[in-house]
């Protein structure tokens, strides 16, 4: 996402370049056509993606759509975006990973912010992007029931969700609350 913004709003050839050689290696590395890999080294997997992987890789490649990349890679951001909600979202609930360390945990409506940005509030807000530019109303749905569910935990700790704030706040604007 940095690359892609900062060669649409600087026009530096350098972050176009690199913004371009990272999709590659996304894509042609990580991402198998139904699921992403953390990390490969000699044709293996090295660990298992975790939602905030699907949700940056979803999110930067929409934002490298956004700035000129390959049309199809909005396509391919909502299909990443998809493939996320499928293996963390069960039951109105996030869990961070595939693996749960104690599986009886129920998960969360809302995951917390830290040094990134919470990987349940992006992946909800690029879904909403992605879902209402390309009139996909199954994942729009999707995506406004999990921000609806969300709302009560941004309300009650907002410094520890200030990114699904943030998306509360841009769906009330556009809707006119």
């Amino acid at each position: 996402s940095a690359l892609a913004r900062g060669a649409r709003e600087l026009g530096e050839p350098r972050y176009r370049a690199a913004a371009g050689r990272l999709r590659d290696y996304l894509v042609g590395s990580l991402w198998d056509g139904s699921r992403l890999s953390r990390a490969r080294q000699d044709g293996r997997e090295l660990g298992a993606a975790a939602l905030e992987d699907y949700a940056y890789v979803a999110r930067g490649l929409a934002d490298w759509a956004e700035s000129g990349g390959d049309s199809d890679d909005r396509q391919l951001a909502k299909t990443i975006a998809r493939a996320g909600w499928r293996r963390f979202y069960r039951a109105g609930v996030w869990q961070p990973s595939g693996e749960l360390l104690i599986p009886a945990l129920a998960g969360e409506a809302a995951l917390v912010d830290g040094p990134m940005p919470s990987p349940s509030a992006v992946l909800i807000a690029q879904s909403l992007r992605l879902a209402a530019g390309q009139q996909d109303q199954d994942l729009l749905k999707q995506a406004r029931d999990a921000l609806d569910r969300g709302a009560a935990a941004a309300a009650e700790r907002p410094f520890w969700n200030i990114t699904l704030v943030g998306e509360l706040a841009r769906q009330g604007a556009d809707q006119g609350k």
